[in-house]
């Protein structure tokens, strides 16, 4: 798959540096320190976002199949196995399963 970030992808774009006055001096002088607490934080919040969201939505994604869901709610079978409504179902899960893998 390509993706463009730019309108120009194969050129340079170069524009001026920002005036002097513009800029936030204080800011340009982070000790060395803190940055690694700052960047300690953020990985320590992205394992945490990835330990306490994305394994427990995996799991329930993977209880959510149409057998598990019929299984589950037998009331369902019905929806589940006319003709047209199969067809739009399967279609809608092995679209999710192929998007999800790319």
């Amino acid at each position: 798959m390509q993706v463009v970030h730019a309108p120009y992808a194969m050129q340079w774009q170069v524009f001026p540096a920002p005036e002097p006055r513009e800029i936030v001096w204080k800011n340009l002088a982070t000790p060395v320190y803190q940055r690694m607490v700052r960047q300690f934080l953020v990985y320590s919040a992205v394992f945490m976002t990835v330990l306490f969201y994305m394994i427990p939505i995996a799991l329930i994604s993977s209880l959510t199949t149409l057998s598990n869901l019929v299984k589950i709610l037998p009331f369902i079978k019905v929806i589940v196995n006319y003709g047209p409504i199969n067809t739009v179902l399967q279609v809608s899960s092995s679209s999710s399963i192929l998007f999800s893998s790319s």
